[in-house]
């Protein structure tokens, strides 16, 4: 089973900033930060024994709901989004209740969902399926926790039916004292990028399109034109209208807005039916439509330029859900 921890107490700043989920911000034209997990996943899965036949994107009501994958897991039979309405079981309780009815050897992958995954995953699973270990945690190259978690069912009994429970205080610490065995898994060929914060958004953007820090890489218009120049990155989806002689630099520009000559848009997000008047200045903003602009917690700004003729996002998707909090007596998923 895998898991994909998508929820929290409260948002972080990046959701705050932008209004939607973390995993529904997009990588390239293409592709987002779920459709990201599931081919990372679905790699590690065509490259090893292991097989999946449950992924679960598990959220709570102080979360936006994420949108569908833009196409469908071939690998894995059923994939769900489940919603615990409390939010007070904390990431091992939900963890916990999903899983109640597997067997307790089976394995379930945990990773909090508010990342992107540039590691070697299929080299996670071999070593834990090698290692015979209860759970595996894995961390970064700097030895910063990745928040990738492997482990058998049997530790996630453990955790008590009722209750709020964490993963990497309480959890771990039970498994620990209940004489389970816990292995730190150092990641290869690469991190997991955290997605708490606009400017970890921006690096995110950068690895994965292999660029460094020196140089650039503008996506718009749906192509990728890379090119060198004063360490800038923007992602622009179809629909997307810029004029050539705007200047957008570290910035993500949703579908059907528009950005008029002249005008400069730095360290922003222009949500959906944005439109940036000619000779306009929008630096370090979150512009998601007429009445609705913030500054990004990461970066504030006195520019007050506002949208003009802007439109709220629109509403997201959501396939299953769980019409009450999550137990394991009452998990079900109703279509």
């Amino acid at each position: 089973m895998i898991i994909l921890l998508a929820g929290g107490l409260r948002p972080s700043p990046l959701v705050q900033d932008v209004g939607m989920s973390t995993l529904d911000m997009p990588l390239n034209p293409k592709q987002r930060v779920l459709d990201h997990w599931i081919h990372c996943l679905e790699e590690a899965a065509n490259l090893s024994q292991y097989t999946a036949q449950h992924a679960i994107v598990a959220y709570t009501a102080k979360s936006p709901q994420p949108a569908l994958p833009t196409i469908a897991p071939s690998r894995i039979p059923q994939f769900r989004f489940v919603s615990d309405q409390t939010g007070l079981r904390g990431p091992a309780g939900t963890a916990r209740d999903l899983s109640a009815l597997l067997d307790d050897d089976a394995i379930v992958f945990l990773g909090e969902a508010a990342r992107v995954i540039q590691c070697d995953l299929y080299a996670f699973l071999q070593d834990f399926l090698q290692s015979g270990d209860d759970i595996s945690i894995a961390r970064n190259g700097d030895k910063s926790p990745a928040g990738i978690y492997l482990t058998r069912k049997s530790a996630l009994s453990l955790v008590p039916e009722e209750g709020f429970l964490d993963l990497k205080e309480q959890w771990l610490n039970n498994a620990l004292a209940s004489g389970k065995t816990v292995r730190v898994y150092s990641l290869a060929k690469g991190d997991s990028i955290p997605l708490r914060t606009w400017d970890q958004y921006l690096e995110a953007l950068r690895v994965t399109h292999g660029v460094e820090k020196s140089l650039a890489t503008t996506i718009r218009f749906g192509q990728a034109d890379r090119h060198a120049s004063d360490n800038n990155v923007v992602v622009a989806l179809p629909g997307a209208v810029v004029s050539p002689k705007a200047t957008i630099i570290d910035s993500v520009l949703m579908p059907d807005c528009k950005i008029e000559e002249g005008a400069v848009v730095v360290r922003s997000f222009i949500g959906s039916g944005v439109r940036v008047q000619k000779r306009r200045s929008v630096i370090d903003r979150t512009l998601i439509g007429r009445q609705d602009e913030r500054r990004l917690h990461s970066s504030p700004s006195p520019d007050k330029t506002r949208s003009e003729n802007g439109t709220i996002l629109s509403s997201f998707s959501i396939s299953y859900w769980l019409a009450a909090p999550i137990a394991a007596t009452e998990f079900r998923l109703l279509p």
